[in-house]
């Protein structure tokens, strides 16, 4: 993808040129300035059925940063990338996300192309095109903003600043298909969130995060056990003992939850560990 639409900036024709022009119209904030009903339709159905793929795979600014990902973890000359889970930043995303809507409302090109991660990828092919001053110093922050980020926090510009991501990633928590830790295969490693360039795994809590989570499988290639996997389901503990049980509140506070039939397994184990004492 990332190939193709180089080639389509770069002026290239042919089938290629044909083939990048396709690339860019699914481009989602260029469909919703166009109006396109189609590409936001299908992003739409793809998002919610299987999570942020199109930050993966379509998104060249994003694949850019998976590049930078990878340098980074070839000059540490470790697992991928060895980063560490990062907090969210949710009211960050929701304030980018507003903004971009108001510059839309408004009609702000200005506002609204520094927003789209297509248009910021495209900056670098146009100061080619009539070298100004003024594209030339925005294609330098282009690179130098989005080079540093992602040297230093992988994903953190999709997550936290790109109303496509914040977008894209308020519908991926209702997704049918998701990542999920099974707390009885994970051994607390710490393989998967060294090497997730999103951040959104914590190997402690056994949790993954899926509206940051981009789709790109690299937890499930480095874990030793198979305990991550995507699936539309999510994993129950196996062994109820290490769940919560219902118990007595005590001095008037709250009891806590319960997981269905805990309790009752517990007293039988109870009853039969006196009967046999017995």
């Amino acid at each position: 993808m990332l190939l193709l639409l180089t080639a389509g900036l770069c002026g290239l024709g042919g089938w290629v040129g044909f083939v990048a022009g396709r690339l860019s119209a699914m481009q989602l904030v260029g469909a919703i300035l166009g109006g396109c009903l189609t590409w936001i339709a299908f992003w739409l159905i793809v998002t919610l059925t299987c999570g942020r793929v199109y930050c993966s795979t379509v998104c060249p600014a994003g694949t850019c940063m998976d590049i930078v990902s990878r340098l980074r973890a070839r000059r540490l000359k470790g697992p991928m990338t060895h980063f560490s889970a990062a907090p969210g930043f949710p009211y960050l995303r929701l304030l980018a996300l507003a903004v971009f809507v108001e510059a839309v409302a408004l009609g702000s090109s200005t506002l609204t192309g520094w927003l789209d991660p297509y248009a910021d990828f495209a900056r670098l092919f146009a100061v080619w095109g009539a070298v100004t001053a003024s594209g030339v110093v925005a294609a330098a922050m282009v690179i130098v903003v989005g080079t540093v980020t992602a040297w230093r926090s992988g994903r953190l510009l999709c997550n936290s600043i790109c109303p496509v991501g914040a977008a894209l990633g308020s519908i991926s928590t209702v997704a049918l298909m998701g990542f999920d830790i099974n707390p009885d295969l994970c051994v607390h490693c710490g393989a998967c969130e060294r090497t997730c360039k999103s951040r959104c795994i914590n190997s402690d809590l056994s949790l993954v995060d899926n509206s940051r989570c981009v789709v790109c499988f690299d937890c499930v290639a480095v874990c030793p056990n198979s305990a991550i996997r995507w699936s539309s389901s999510r994993t129950r503990l196996q062994w109820p003992l290490m769940m919560r049980t219902r118990t007595t509140a005590q001095a008037g506070g709250p009891a806590e939850t319960s997981a269905p039939g805990a309790v009752d397994t517990c007293n039988k184990i109870s009853t039969t560990k006196k009967t046999s004492t017995k």
